[in-house]
């Protein structure tokens, strides 16, 4: 078979057939970020929303932060406080070696004991068998003294007004 190439019709479609299907695929190999000259890439030259925070340097991103919105508005009033709390002291307890006692310490005429533990001295040296409301204005702890020496022991209550 034999192809008239005199035809100039014939000879532009064949030359464009071959320009059309080779060169996106040539410049798509042949430029890359080395081959575009710096501050020459514009903002049309960008796809919409193909840009993330991490192409970003952090001094942009952090620009990006609009101000302060306006404050909300105020939120209903709290539930009431404690009224009269007070932290009460008991009397102290000397253990021996190996001693173990119950100490209660009595709330102010009016007031409900909320809770309550104890110190002892030296610090540390006692431990907390257990401890609890004895009645709704006392609070009483038991405590016991491991060590081979004595211990002085001083129960604490937190008592308020009902």
């Amino acid at each position: 078979m034999h192809i008239d190439i005199s035809k100039p019709a014939l000879v532009v479609a064949a030359a464009c057939l071959v320009l059309g299907t080779t060169s996106g695929a040539v410049a798509g190999a042949l430029v890359t970020g080395e081959d575009i000259k710096d501050g020459t890439v514009t903002t049309k030259d960008v796809k919409d929303k193909s840009l993330k925070t991490s192409d970003l340097s952090t001094k942009t991103v952090e620009s990006l932060t609009g101000p302060a919105g306006a404050p909300g508005a105020a939120g209903p009033p709290g539930a009431p406080g404690l009224n009269g709390y007070q932290h009460v002291t008991g009397s102290p307890a000397v253990l021996s070696s190996g001693g173990s006692a119950t100490l209660t310490v009595d709330c102010p005429a009016g007031t409900t004991a909320l809770g309550g533990s104890f110190t002892s001295d030296p610090a540390g040296t006692a431990n907390l068998v257990a401890g609890g409301p004895a009645d709704f204005d006392a609070w009483q702890v038991r405590v016991a003294n491991p060590t081979d020496f004595q211990v002085t022991v001083t129960p604490h209550a937190v008592c308020t007004r009902p």
